[in-house]
């Protein structure tokens, strides 16, 4: 988007920090360092922590790989579960990101319980499993093709502070 300026984006993930350099010097991209894991390209302890520790982000997006209705928000790396919930607990808002291959999965790593999220934005879910975390409380943004998106009514009361 190129109405954004002067937003801020501190990230352990490569690829984010990459796919945002052309946004430079409208955004600032701090990368956190750490001990890189090659596959997902994302850096985790031991220096990752205290970058995280040390800042209270406005808005946190969380990527995991599995939200269940019961189980919460899960992951299958214990190192990037840590921090994924070091980031949650230290943002002022935090939501999920996940595709649908992800909604129903429950994993090692407990990120956190469903009501730590502000909602869950996802693409190409299952009605039926959209429909589930609704029940357990969960806001469920779904993003369809050709700019489709399904949401419920934000509550700005259901906000934390």
């Amino acid at each position: 988007r190129h109405d954004l300026d002067g937003v801020v984006v501190v990230t352990n993930g490569l690829t984010i920090a990459l796919a945002l350099e052309q946004a430079v010097p409208r955004f600032t991209v701090i990368v956190s360092g750490g001990t890189l894991r090659p596959l997902q390209h994302s850096l985790v302890n031991p220096l990752a922590t205290s970058v995280f520790a040390s800042v209270t982000a406005d808005l946190a997006f969380i990527g995991c790989t599995g939200v269940h209705a019961t189980h919460g928000v899960t992951n299958v790396n214990l190192p990037e579960t840590d921090l994924k919930r070091l980031m949650t607990q230290t943002a002022r808002r935090s939501y999920i990101v996940a595709d649908g291959s992800k909604l129903g999965e429950a994993h090692l790593g407990v990120i956190g319980p469903l009501d730590t999220f502000e909602g869950l934005v996802t693409a190409g879910a299952d009605a039926a499993a959209v429909a589930e975390l609704r029940r357990a409380g969960l806001a469920v943004v779904t993003a369809g093709g050709a700019g489709e998106v399904d949401a419920p009514p934000h509550d700005p009361a259901s906000s934390r502070p």
